[in-house]
């Protein structure tokens, strides 16, 4: 799951309620598997920074991933995500490989 559909349900932007369904979803749908890279909770947790104090920032990251597994950020696959020749470097992190909300079996 993208950094932005956390982002959105935490900061109710335009058609945010469309990012909240789909959260909902892999939290709550036992077949839906929830990915989202391990530098997730970091942006929101700095994100959240901004504007709440430290341990506000901390819980609402913490909650904002509850439910899905964590892609670890590591030296291949920052590699991979390097080598990549898609445009946006974010977009180039090899979630498709650890299920990207995909079904479970």
């Amino acid at each position: 799951m993208h950094v932005n559909v956390f982002i959105d349900v935490l900061t109710r932007r335009v058609n945010w309620a469309g990012s909240l369904q789909v959260l909902q979803l892999v939290r709550n749908v036992p077949q839906l598997e929830g990915w989202t890279s391990a530098l997730t909770i970091l942006l929101l947790y700095f994100f959240r920074l901004r504007v709440f104090p430290e341990a506000q920032g901390r819980l609402d990251a913490q909650t904002a991933v509850r439910g899905f597994h964590l892609v670890p950020l590591t030296q291949e696959v920052l590699a991979q995500a390097a080598a990549s020749t898609l445009p946006d470097f974010e977009n180039k992190y090899p979630a498709r490989e650890y299920g990207s909300a995909s079904r479970s079996t």
